[in-house]
């Protein structure tokens, strides 16, 4: 059995992105590291190892989605052994910078793809907006049916608890009478929030 890449908690990579084509991945071994398998139509494969061993390597600073450089910081080498491609393979990559760049709008249709795997972790939420001035992760917007007392610090706690959505450092809850994806809304009332302390 050859080991494959795995997601946070032991999702197998191959399996979760099946789901957006509703089908298999076809999967190849490499080229020059057999013992691990790749998706047969990849546009690009880059083969190697790191050693242990070695001490890592400073790397960065790099041009991050906040219009910000992020600090230059420690990691393993990759001894590259192979790159293998298709006939005419597209780089798929993306232009960061000051938002909006082309990663707001796929962080938008993120936020739309998970909002019902979300809601099946936490059954409150009725929806969610990640806004531009919140750079995807710094701030979140949610709005759920409150039914008891203390609900909405309930709700934080389990998005908290959801994976990559601890990154997140500013939570607000409204009622699901405010539209979270009016923008102009939601601002003013994340700006009283965030200056004055007024729970929303």
């Amino acid at each position: 059995m050859r080991p494959r890449v795995r997601c946070r908690r032991g999702i197998d990579e191959c399996l979760f992105g099946r789901l957006p084509q509703r089908g298999a991945i076809e999967l190849v071994p490499c080229v020059t590291q057999p013992q691990i398998e790749v998706p047969a139509n990849a546009e690009i494969v880059v083969e190697g190892y790191i050693d242990p061993s070695e001490p890592p390597i400073l790397e960065g600073p790099f041009g991050d989605h906040t219009g910000f450089y992020s600090l230059a910081d420690f990691y393993p080498r990759l001894h590259v052994t192979a790159i293998t491609h298709r006939k005419n393979p597209i780089y798929p990559t993306t232009v960061v910078g000051k938002p909006p760049q082309e990663d707001y709008w796929l962080g938008k249709a993120t936020e739309r793809i998970f909002l019902p795997m979300l809601q099946m972790l936490i059954p409150d939420i009725v929806d969610y907006n990640l806004p531009m001035f919140g750079c995807f992760h710094k701030l979140r917007v949610r709005e759920d049916r409150k039914e008891y007392p203390w609900q909405a610090r309930r709700v934080m706690s389990s998005i908290w608890g959801a994976g990559q959505m601890a990154f997140t450092k500013m939570i607000v809850v409204m009622d699901e009478d405010v539209d979270v994806q009016n923008e102009q809304e939601c601002s003013s009332i994340c700006w009283r929030t965030a200056t004055r302390g007024v729970t929303a």
